[in-house]
């Protein structure tokens, strides 16, 4: 059973599948997505374990002893008291361990090398006082590749141990199998009793074609191989494993979720894309906004210039043509006579008044082209900065975060 367990086919789809996970998680990580690298490794762990058997029943009813006699090694504890206080969990290493995870889980690791292919979950009965242990238990089977209910041979009836299939649903129920413990100890006729009563019970909770072996630990550890039911227990497993149809589920589940992932890192590539264009699309814009508001100002800005010329000169004009007509030989000769008797009505009273009443014109008729000229050119200014506010808007609303990517598919896995 320590051989090759699963087929080459199987073995090759996984490692290409672990190998464009990598990918793509080298991919979140490079746009700074933790959620998208998190379900990747995930996923990478999920298809890269052992297969996980977990075995389960009540107190006494030889769990412990089981588990030792299938893997030919002494791994869990036996007592004639309950020794399985805790989840322990066996799993291959290199140099022996036992690590206490949590308070209720315990970790095992021995050089068996079955365990490199398989890892076994022993828990406390399910008859335990402690409440706990039976919600850890029950948390374990549904991620189980299979579920071995162990039973006390003599009397497998017992009604917390059936009771307990209720907590598990009837889709996890399919991958239960039954194993009658201490089998050795009843006479052949009522083995077979108890065998079709199992059988029954079974039906009652649901399961329609029940799995059920009768073993000895005792005699299998006398090297009595032929009597002690493990063989077939063995070649049970090596047939469900050696199919893969268990590791099929499990790597046609995680391929239909990296193609999940794939599809929506494509319409993310995709929008990215539309985004480029768009931005591009944008900046060309700005430019010819920019361009265009260069060309205004610049225009705005040379007609003042004109604008103020010809005013100026416009100006200019009839100051010299009043003055020209204020000085005449008979009008001045008659303001220099006047002034002599009243001096504001004198020559350079006169001079003086022309010359105030000439700066003021001049200054208020160029303000006036100025402030309009003024006007004009910061409305054209107004104008540019709110079509630039317009198009960086449209960047700023519609631009894609690579941290956001793919959310849906990490939510998808996580449910």
């Amino acid at each position: 059973m320590a051989s090759q367990i699963i087929n080459e086919t199987l073995q090759a789809y996984r490692t290409d599948l672990d190998a464009l996970l990598e990918r793509v998680q080298a991919l979140a990580k490079d746009i700074n997505n933790p959620d998208l690298q998190l379900t990747t490794h995930n996923l990478r762990r999920n298809i890269n374990e052992p297969f996980l058997f977990v075995v389960v029943g009540e107190v006494k009813a030889g769990k412990s002893s089981f588990v030792n006699a299938l893997l030919e090694a002494e791994v869990c504890a036996t007592d004639i008291e309950p020794c399985t206080d805790s989840i322990q969990q066996i799993v291959y290493a290199e140099q022996e361990f036992v690590e206490q995870v949590e308070p209720s889980l315990r970790k095992i690791g021995r050089p068996i090398p079955i365990l490199q292919e398989i890892s076994i979950v022993d828990t406390p009965g399910t008859n335990t006082v402690v409440d706990e242990h039976q919600i850890i238990t029950e948390r374990y089977i549904p991620n189980s590749d299979l579920t071995f209910f162990v039973l006390f041979a003599k009397n497998p009836y017992q009604k917390s141990a059936w009771d307990f299939l209720d907590f598990v649903s009837a889709e996890w129920r399919k991958k239960v199998v039954f194993i009658l413990q201490q089998a050795d100890l009843l006479r052949p006729a009522d083995l077979a009793t108890n065998l079709e009563r199992v059988k029954e019970y079974a039906y009652q909770k649901q399961i329609k074609a029940p799995i059920i072996f009768a073993t000895s630990a005792a005699l299998e550890q006398e090297g009595d191989r032929a009597n002690s039911g493990f063989e077939p227990v063995r070649q049970y497993i090596q047939a469900m494993v050696s199919s893969g149809e268990s590791y099929k589920i499990k790597l046609r589940s995680v391929s239909q979720t990296t193609q999940q992932i794939i599809d929506l890192l494509n319409g993310d590539v995709e929008g990215l894309n539309r985004q480029l264009a768009s931005d591009r699309a944008t900046a060309q814009s700005i430019r010819s906004k920019i361009d265009a508001g260069r060309g205004r100002s610049r225009y705005e800005i040379n007609t003042l210039a004109d604008r103020l010329a010809a005013r100026y000169e416009v100006i200019s004009a009839r100051i010299k043509r009043d003055f020209r007509e204020s000085l005449s030989v008979l009008t001045v000769v008659r303001r220099s006579f006047v002034g002599l008797f009243n001096q504001e009505a004198s020559m350079q009273t006169w001079i003086d008044d022309f010359q105030e009443r000439c700066t003021r014109d001049l200054r208020e008729s160029l303000e006036e082209v100025s402030s309009e000229g003024a006007q004009h050119f910061v409305d054209g200014i107004r104008q540019l900065f709110d079509g630039l506010n317009q198009d960086l808007e449209s960047v700023k609303s519609h631009r894609l975060e690579s941290s956001h990517i793919s959310l849906k598919v990490q939510s998808a896995a996580k449910k």
